[in-house]
């Protein structure tokens, strides 16, 4: 069976693909662990939107009026939630915890030297 038909091509019921749709999304959830906080899945065909798919809140939205388009991008945007949710947004809170460590040390250096020099003046 053919990619297309499996997602129901030629049915012409937008509920079959958007059906096809959650399934992919489960099965990358349960054999991938990929996109855990991800719930929903909307397919929203439009050929006027210069994007393929992105997620709002706990929703994948999916633009692509090609049905087989649709589950790569499907896949796409799981994958990219995921990479950034479990390791970009970790990593930056990280990045930004030692920022503030370093800051708050460069702060108080420099009062203590303010204050060294302020007792020689």
């Amino acid at each position: 069976m053919e990619e297309g038909e499996a997602l129901g091509v030629g049915s012409g019921s937008a509920g079959r693909v958007e059906a096809r749709l959650r399934r992919e999304l489960r099965r990358l959830q349960a054999r991938y662990g990929l996109g855990l906080r991800l719930q929903e899945v909307r397919w929203l065909p439009t050929e006027d939107r210069g994007l393929s798919g992105e997620v709002k809140g706990n929703t994948v939205y999916i633009y692509d009026p090609d049905p087989a388009e649709a589950l790569k991008t499907l896949r796409h945007e799981v994958l990219d939630h995921h990479l950034t949710s479990e390791i970009l947004e970790p990593l930056v809170g990280l990045i930004n915890l030692q920022k503030s460590a370093i800051e708050r040390l460069i702060y108080r250096r420099k009062e203590e030297f303010i204050e060294k020099l302020e007792r020689v003046l």
